[in-house]
């Protein structure tokens, strides 16, 4: 079996605790050379096995899977170029520190943007120039979460619908991946828990102003 070391190492992993299951496919467009699937999509407050058919969270992941890729077919179809800077495509965020900014320094957590801020503490109409605020002076990478809001709102801007819309619409569609998008998810028998609770994230938010006002998800 040439993926005998990836499956004991991945089964090892359960079987130490250290993570509750997994699904692992190793494949191409025409052969699958590997699925692995092993221990528990949930562990609390019970046990549910996990199966190849277990949905995940992509958390992160969408920013390079959705919102970047999004800007890339933009950029194919020449709607827009990844050196057209902010005020080229938000008129509103002419004279905020973000304006001369490129999409490419977003794209690459280099724009300066702060990594995060609790954004659902403002109102909805202040977030966005609020978020254009939040900038250094530095070109280091900083992976930023706030970047690829920004990014996403450029999505919008150009094509017209949501970026979950022009998402479904230009990606999962046409691939097939019925699976994958953006939430809220509506059958969660399918999907594995990533977390219990938002104790961390409440804690985090406290810096920034009062959260007593947040509906905190509990389980």
């Amino acid at each position: 079996m040439p993926f005998r070391d990836l499956d004991n190492y991945l089964t090892g992993l359960v079987d130490k605790k250290i993570i509750p299951g997994f699904v692992c496919w190793v494949g191409n467009l025409s052969t699958s050379f590997f699925l692995g699937v092993h221990g528990q999509a949930q562990i609390t407050p019970r046990q549910e096995p996990m199966t190849r058919d277990t949905v995940f969270d992509l958390a992160s992941l969408t920013k390079p899977l959705a919102t970047a890729l999004s800007i890339m077919i933009l950029q194919e179809k020449k709607l827009l170029n990844i050196d057209d800077t902010l005020q080229d495509i938000l008129q509103w965020s002419k004279g905020t520190p973000q304006a001369k900014k490129t999409i490419r320094q977003l794209l690459t957590h280099t724009s300066g943007l702060h990594a995060w801020y609790p954004t659902y503490l403002l109102h909805a109409k202040e977030r966005l120039e609020h978020i254009t605020k939040l900038t250094t002076s530095e070109t280091e990478p900083v992976y930023s979460c706030l970047g690829y809001i920004v990014l996403g709102k450029i999505v919008e801007q150009v094509s017209g619908g949501t970026l979950d819309t022009f998402f479904q619409e230009s990606v999962t569609s046409k691939m097939g991946l019925h699976t994958l998008g953006f939430g809220p998810v509506i059958d969660k028998k399918t999907v594995a828990p990533t977390e219990a609770g938002n104790n961390h994230e409440r804690k985090m938010a406290s810096h920034y102003g009062d959260v007593s006002c947040i509906t905190w998800r509990v389980n």
